[in-house]
């Protein structure tokens, strides 16, 4: 039952399988003129399949996407479980790991596809399996198979708009049977309880999303301003730029310091010709004392 509804999930949701999908309702609506949309829904989650299955394998009907073989066939029997699963900058642990643990992060929460009216589905999630298609390439899906919680709104959900605020009635669960989503798919959440003495608040939960690890909350960050004007900044050649990439200052302390360097080097000329004129004195009186002995 679950390895069907997993299969199920994959083909409907497969964009190259789509057109059969169309095809196999407008096959039904042939077959039986007046039958309800309901009645669609329920023959295609029953009977697609293995319709799919011998249309695509049939050589008259033609069709040569080795894929679409390969998904005809059906998952291998053998899969994969994990209880922790990472995706979505998100840790999930199944229902069963976190018992006895003081952080719970089962809670799962999924779009829904109607695309005309925003709808969430929130859930429990019990178990994380990978799937594996025959053929190659390898063609593996990791899937959640989750417990949803009813999303009728104020009979299983509630949602508070104007504080953006949902909750959900703890006992009361999705009706229809489709436990499976993509985990690619996943947002994580918790459910966490009013306090016990609200009476009317005792089988509602209190619905909150997790931020996923590696990013910024943003919510409350400040809009850069938006300038339409553009800056214009005209070339200027190297010629332009002769004369004027000096420091004149620098240009006037390093002249001062030239001055100061004549300036010591005069007075240690100055000195030596004091000193040479000392040694000749000395000798002109040491050749006169000889003279006179």
């Amino acid at each position: 039952m679950e390895l069907h509804a997993a299969h199920l999930h994959i083909l409907l949701n497969c964009d190259e399988v789509k057109p059969y999908i169309k095809f196999f309702e407008q096959h039904l609506v042939a077959t039986f003129p007046n039958i309800s949309q309901a009645d669609i829904d329920g023959l295609t989650a029953s009977e697609f399949p293995t319709w799919f299955r011998s249309y695509v394998h049939d050589r008259n009907n033609m069709v040569v996407d080795q894929l679409l073989h390969h998904l005809a066939w059906g998952p291998k029997k053998k899969v994969e479980t994990w209880p922790i699963y990472f995706v979505n900058g998100f840790k999930f642990h199944t229902e069963e790991w976190t018992v006895n643990k003081k952080t719970i992060i089962s809670g799962v929460c999924v779009e829904g596809d109607d695309e005309e009216d925003e709808h969430y589905y929130y859930g429990v999630l019990k178990e994380i399996l990978r799937l594996e298609y025959p053929g190659e390439p390898i063609k593996q899906l990791v899937l959640f198979n989750c417990e949803w919680f009813d999303s009728v709104i104020n009979r299983g959900m509630k949602v508070n708009k104007e504080y953006d605020i949902v909750e959900v009635h703890r006992s009361r669960r999705y009706s229809k049977y489709d436990p499976f989503i993509f985990a690619t798919n996943a947002i994580q959440v918790y459910y966490m309880p009013y306090p016990k003495h609200i009476k009317e608040k005792v089988d509602w939960w209190v619905v909150t999303k997790t931020k996923p690890m590696g990013t910024v909350d943003d919510r409350y960050a400040l809009e850069v301003a938006f300038q339409d004007t553009t800056t214009h900044v005209d070339p200027v050649s190297n010629e332009e730029l002769d004369g004027h990439l000096r420091d004149d200052e620098a240009l006037y302390e390093d002249e001062d310091e030239d001055e100061d360097e004549d300036e010591d080097e005069d007075e240690d000329e100055d000195k030596d010709e004091d000193e040479d004129e000392d040694e000749n004195e000395n000798e002109n009186e040491y050749t006169s004392s000889n003279d006179d002995n």
